[in-house]
């Protein structure tokens, strides 16, 4: 039944918690399950001057968007983070969540959603 259904697996992810007090008060928000208030003070950071505090958020973003599903979105801000501070890790993550589109789509084109 595996082979034909989908199935859900844990994998591990992390997000940065230093860097800047909006970081600090937001990583303390996602360990309390309150990601949603978490994102806000990221976002708040993602076009800092400071290309640490900016790779770093846009880094968390994409982890955010991606617990929400939302693929793409979590490509775009992985991407920027990139742009910003070419880390391997990074690179790493994008090519994760390229994967998960892609099987995304694939069982979007095996179970239609009507």
């Amino acid at each position: 039944g595996m082979r034909i259904s989908p199935s859900w697996s844990q994998v591990r992810r992390f997000y940065f918690i230093t860097g800047s007090q909006n970081i600090r008060k937001a990583s303390e928000l996602a360990y309390q399950g309150k990601w949603e208030e978490a994102a806000v003070l990221w976002k708040k950071e993602t076009d800092s001057t400071n290309p640490k505090i900016a790779a770093k958020t846009r880094f968390n973003m994409a982890l955010y968007c991606e617990r929400k599903d939302l693929v793409i979105p979590a490509i775009d801000w992985a991407t920027k983070s990139y742009e910003v501070i070419p880390e391997k890790y990074t690179k790493t993550y994008i090519n994760i969540l390229e994967k998960r589109k892609l099987n995304k789509l694939k069982l979007q084109e095996q179970i239609p959603v009507e």
